[in-house]
This record gives structure tokens, C-alpha cells and sequence, in this order.
């Protein structure tokens, strides 16, 4: 791995370490681009980075302290302070469709804790309406594939929010990687109260 002044190693496998930002969760979070972010680190400046492979992620507690220490850019204008938590959302729980595999639910926790899925609910095989109830009732956005449900979100509005995966035939992998890519539209659709309906593709 080539050295670099401002990139730190990666701790240990056995160390806990609470989920990274990836660049865009950066750029999004000091108010800066991504062209901005990557010219940074050529030039050796800027917030510390790690590299697991040939990925650049950022650790929270870095960006906060780099927030604190400059709060103006030089190149891209002010930074408007925003909550360095942005990672995911702490106040966004998914309920995963039946359409989705169980497992999905566990492997997005760090990102959104509490999500579960139907079948955690015992509500495979459920009417809509009863699923709909459900999650209203107990906070969660509806995760699903499941057209039907884009319908409901349409005809009856927020609460719940709805997202609609139009994912063809991925793996459960790709559903996945496709969610976390997406977890600052995810948070700016549940902060968005006009808004009951995200469609991902």
C-alpha cells in the first residue's frame, strides 16, 4: 500500500470500529464536492482518510473535528454545519418486505437500527393494508418491490413512507450495496414531509 502523509491505517480486525463515510457522505456532510474531497487528498490536505483497498472513508469523529477546525472552506465557499451523524439515520427503521430476503434487515442495522422484517413481525402472507397498520403504527418505512405498496403510498400518503426498489433481479448483495449508496437520500426522504414515496433503481 503506498503511504500517504494524511491517510491513517485501518485499526485492527479485532478493534471495534463504528461505521465509515465513503466520500459522498463526506462531500454531503461538510458541504463540499466530491471533486473538492479527492483534490484534498492528492494535495495531502484536508480531513485524515483511511483506505481499505481502493476505498476512501472517513471516520465521523475526523469529519467533526475537521468541521471544528475550519469552518469556512477555502475552495468551496461556506460550510454550512450539519449533524455529523449522516451515515445513516438513527430515526429511520426499516420494515423489509416479504419480496426481500430476511437477512437484509440484520445486514443494514449499523446503517438504520431497528429495521426488521415482515416475517420477524410474523407477517408473511399478510394483506397489505394489515402490513400498511402495522408499520404506521410502530414507526418504520416500508422497504419492498412490491408495486402495490407505491400504490398505497400514493392513494393514502405518509405515514408510512415507501420505498420502492425497481431492482429487476439483483442479489441480495446488490440490494444491499444499492441501500447504503443511498443512505443520505434515505435520510433526506424521511426528513422530507412532503414526500411519501422514493423510488430507487
Amino acid at each position: 500500500m503506498t503511504s500517504d502523509s494524511n491517510s491513517t491505517e485501518p485499526e485492527s480486525a479485532n478493534t471495534h470500529i463504528e461505521p465509515l463515510l465513503d466520500e459522498y457522505e463526506y462531500a454531503a456532510i461538510t458541504g463540499r464536492s466530491v471533486a473538492s474531497a479527492r483534490r484534498d487528498r492528492l494535495l495531502g490536505i484536508g480531513c485524515p482518510y483511511v483506505k481499505l483497498g481502493a476505498r476512501v472513508l472517513y471516520r465521523p469523529a475526523d469529519v467533526g473535528t475537521y468541521i471544528e477546525r475550519n469552518p469556512r472552506s477555502t475552495q468551496d465557499g461556506p460550510v454550512t454545519r450539519r449533524p455529523v451523524f449522516r451515515k445513516g439515520s438513527r430515526f429511520l427503521k426499516l420494515l423489509v418486505d416479504e419480496n426481500l430476503a430476511p437477512e437484509l434487515a440484520a445486514d443494514l442495522a449499523d446503517r438504520f437500527p431497528g429495521s426488521i422484517h415482515v416475517s420477524s413481525a410474523e407477517l408473511g402472507s399478510t394483506p397489505d393494508a394489515v402490513i400498511w397498520k402495522y408499520a404506521k403504527a410502530h414507526g418504520f418505512t416500508f422497504l419492498t418491490k412490491d408495486k402495490d405498496f407505491a400504490s398505497l403510498s400514493i392513494a393514502w400518503g405518509a405515514p408510512p413512507k415507501v420505498i420502492l426498489l425497481q431492482t429487476g433481479n439483483f442479489s441480495t448483495g446488490k440490494i444491499e450495496r444499492l441501500v447504503r449508496d443511498n443512505v443520505i437520500r434515505f435520510a433526506d426522504f424521511e426528513n422530507d414531509t412532503r414526500r411519501s414515496l422514493l423510488i430507487l433503481k
